[in-house]
């Protein structure tokens, strides 16, 4: 078969499983048995290019991978029905499962909110051999091919493991201290005392907004289309689901189904401004993908790096940390602006040093092939390292990123290091409201428009000082 033929029919393959999938997550009808049907020819088609090609790299590791689609759909999907059903419990009367947890805990009581925590936390023995038999396949795959399974990271990255190992290391070492005493500080706002393991981030980014007081209020998701539109991005094709369905995925996210003609965002309502914050994220990744040129080959459309792809998600949720945007823009009066400012660098504090401890822990993961009890283990040390924190080592089992990939956690920090120098040259160019500027989105474009070609792509030069002194 000739590659170009191959291509278009890995890309059609793509796209249907991507819709699949994605109707999965929103909590909308689908189909398993279409599920693994396609995931079983997507896998003979990547047996196919294995036996013909080597070349592109991108297409040659993305093959390898789809070896694992057939058995790994099926795990997948009992990981998230079990997940679900499993990692549940009742709290006067309410159900509160793995779906709707990261909703109830913000509002909820201390105590109640840590009880939630530590029953989910042993729930986990219930996800456990799934996530095992999940990454034993992984490691089988790989070795059969004669690839670690951290080559296609650090080759999409065009960079090497030392060099993502020491960035990650200095900036979670070096935020460490100014995290501490502002996490001590929101947490005796919030709860009258100091942090303790179950103000995980997913709690503290929203219950932090919670004490702003505004009459402020606007619709997020019109405001985002409406800023999009003035720096030029054609959202008309950007489909947005934002229904609240019971088996909803928790997480906001962006399904690219079709480079660049389908792309859609999915996200649930939580505190208004950290909405806000999210769906600039996940609009982020819908203008790059609708941004890309559709003649690029097909690897090259749909191959970018995750950090590269968390890079413009990244950049544009900084918005909501930008105080003219949020006064002159957003209408907010000046002391709420320099409230929500505030309360949004500590959440990017949480966020680098969290991530920071995740990133190293899932490396070495792969890198001394752990069990499941060695990594419960490490990432407490981890946990303790760069936040610390004393959190059952259990509790990356109940990540949204951490069981499910072999690696993505460092990309977002990698993307955020990069977002502070796209920031910059745009405040160079066009002034701190950039965001206002047509030019802007021209420019930004440019860097989206040639796919994994972008002149951004390469984050082997990556330098975590900007941002240190950004945060500090």
């Amino acid at each position: 078969m000739k590659l170009k033929k191959w291509c278009s029919k890995a890309e059609e393959l793509r796209s249907e499983i991507a819709d699949e999938y994605f109707n999965m997550q929103v909590g909308l009808e689908y189909s398993k048995e279409k599920i693994n049907k396609l995931e079983k020819t997507n896998s003979e088609l990547a047996k196919t290019f294995l036996k013909n090609y080597t070349e592109p790299k991108d297409l040659y590791y993305d093959s390898i991978s789809s070896q694992l689609s057939e058995k790994l759909s099926k795990l997948m999907i009992k990981f998230n029905e079990e997940r679900k059903k499993k990692i549940s419990t009742k709290i006067n009367g309410k159900e509160i499962n793995w779906t709707s947890w990261r909703q109830y805990v913000v509002n909820a009581k201390d105590q109640e909110r840590k009880n939630v925590f530590d029953t989910f936390i042993e729930k986990t023995k219930h996800i456990t051999p799934i996530i095992e038999e999940t990454f034993e396949t992984y490691r089988k795959v790989y070795k059969s091919h004669d690839v670690d399974l951290l080559e296609p990271y650090f080759y999409q990255h065009k960079t090497t493991y030392n060099k993502l190992k020491n960035t990650v290391d200095e900036l979670g070492s070096s935020l460490k201290k100014t995290f501490q005493k502002q996490f001590n500080h929101y947490s005796n706002e919030l709860n009258n005392r100091n942090a303790e393991y179950h103000d995980d981030f997913y709690y503290m980014r929203n219950a932090v907004f919670s004490k702003i007081k505004t009459t402020n209020k606007f619709n997020s998701l019109e405001s985002i289309k409406n800023r999009m539109k003035i720096l030029g991005f054609n959202i008309d094709k950007i489909y947005v689901d934002d229904k609240d369905r019971k088996d909803k995925y928790s997480s906001p996210f962006c399904e690219s189904v079709k480079i660049p003609t389908d792309v859609r965002v999915s996200y649930k309502d939580e505190d208004f401004l950290n909405t806000l914050g999210s769906i600039y994220h996940e609009f982020g990744h819908a203008v790059h993908f609708t941004s890309i040129d559709k003649n690029l080959e097909y690897w090259k459309k749909y191959y970018c790096s995750e950090a590269l792809c968390e890079t413009f998600s990244t950049f544009f949720e900084e918005l909501v940390s930008n105080k003219d945007y949020l006064t002159k823009e957003l209408k907010f009066k000046e002391q709420e602006g320099e409230n929500i400012v505030k309360r949004s660098k500590f959440n990017e504090l949480y966020a680098m040093t969290f991530y920071s401890a995740n990133s190293i822990f899932k490396m070495e993961y792969w890198k001394q092939n752990m069990t499941m009890e060695e990594a419960n283990e490490y990432y407490n040390k981890m946990i303790k390292k760069y936040m610390g924190m004393e959190v059952d080592g259990r509790y990356w089992q109940l990540h949204h990123i951490l069981p499910e990939s072999v690696l993505y956690v460092p990309s977002y920090l990698l993307a955020r290091i990069r977002a502070s120098e796209l920031k910059k040259k745009l405040e160079q160019m066009h002034g701190n409201e950039w965001y206002n500027n047509k030019e802007s989105g021209e420019w930004l474009r440019e860097l989206m428009k040639p796919g994994t070609e972008s002149r951004i792509a390469s984050f082997d030069n990556i330098n975590p000082e900007v941002l240190i002194k950004e945060l500090k």
